[in-house]
This record gives structure tokens, C-alpha cells and sequence, in this order.
């Protein structure tokens, strides 16, 4: 697929005082790349946080991400380690 744009996709989600966006851009060198940013409006609405994954590195990302998830799901509570053995 031939981009002549430099932005290709961009959607927003919210969650609580949270807003994540996601966007396909092209760099300057023509690889495409993924941007999440994370914005929280409580007290400074300029609070934000950035990942960029390149095109070549998406299917790593994506696989961490998914053991990640994975792992969120499985039936298992933290129990803070008391000291005692």
C-alpha cells in the first residue's frame, strides 16, 4: 500500500480520567510507526505519556502485549511477601 499521507489512522478511547489515542503515522523516512499516548486530566491536563513502536517491531510489541494481558486474566492475586518463611 503506497501512503502519501503522513497520518494514516487515529482513534480515541476514554477510561475513567484517562484518554488513550491511538495513531499510524509515517516518519519522515517512510516507515510507518504506531504512537499511543496516555493523557490524565486530574489536576494538569498536560500529564501524558508516549510509546512508539516502528512497523518492524510491531509483532514483538504485539506479543509482549499479549503475555501481558494474558497474564492479567489468569485467576491469581498478589500476596505481599510478610517476611516470614
Amino acid at each position: 500500500m503506497a501512503c502519501n499521507r503522513r497520518h494514516i489512522y487515529s482513534a480515541r478511547f476514554s477510561a475513567g480520567g484517562r484518554y488513550y489515542d491511538f495513531e499510524v503515522n509515517v516518519a519522515s523516512t517512510g516507515s510507518k510507526y504506531l504512537l499511543i499516548s496516555e493523557t490524565m486530566y486530574h489536576e494538569e491536563p498536560d500529564d501524558w505519556k508516549r510509546i512508539i513502536v516502528f512497523q518492524e517491531n510491531i509483532a514483538q510489541f504485539l506479543a509482549g502485549l499479549h503475555e501481558a494481558v494474558y497474564a492479567m486474566a489468569q485467576d491469581c492475586t498478589y500476596k505481599p511477601d510478610d517476611g516470614k518463611k
